[in-house]
């Protein structure tokens, strides 16, 4: 599946790109805006287990690049939800100069990065992050990635059938 906002840049990072993921601002202040939606969503109602595909062709990429990031690795999994077309990417590494060390996970729903979630740490005694990766299905219902990264969940505000309050 093609998906945008999706390739393969991230294995020349430095540090200071992994906050901002090689996305555009209106792209991450979109996901910012779902993510403080989603936060009201508790309840999970459906555990979905992730069947990840390893990326091997993840180690002949950029090969000779001076900036390239070290112990690269990538995972990805396709699915479809309500007819809608799911695709999930998790990647990561270390890189150098300063030492530093990053995951990043997102969520594609339409094609269309809908969701991320990304913890970094260095060697100069910093790191940073957020998660989980969650996008948004409509006002109260979402798609999470859960934090070991073995599940999608459903989550919603109440239980199905029961009274808001």
């Amino acid at each position: 599946m093609k998906v945008r906002h999706a390739d393969d840049r991230w294995l020349v990072w430095g540090v200071s790109r992994t906050p901002h993921g090689d996305l555009p601002p209106d792209v991450l202040a979109r996901m910012a805006a779902d993510r403080q939606r989603a936060a009201a969503l508790r309840v999970v109602t459906r555990t979905l287990p992730i069947a990840w595909q390893e990326d091997h062709s993840v180690r002949v990429r950029f090969i000779g690049h001076c900036g390239r990031i070290r112990d690269a690795w990538r995972r990805w999994a396709e699915l479809e939800f309500n007819d809608r077309p799911v695709f999930l990417e998790a990647f990561g590494g270390n890189g150098g100069g300063p030492g530093f060390g990053f995951t990043d996970v997102r969520i594609y729903l339409d094609r269309e990065i809908a969701g991320r979630a990304w913890r970094a740490g260095c060697s100069l005694g910093f790191g940073g992050g957020f998660g989980p990766a969650v996008a948004m299905l409509r006002d109260d219902l979402a798609l999470r990635v859960d934090r070991e990264q073995l599940n999608l969940e459903l989550v919603r505000l109440t239980e199905p059938g029961s009274a808001r309050m």
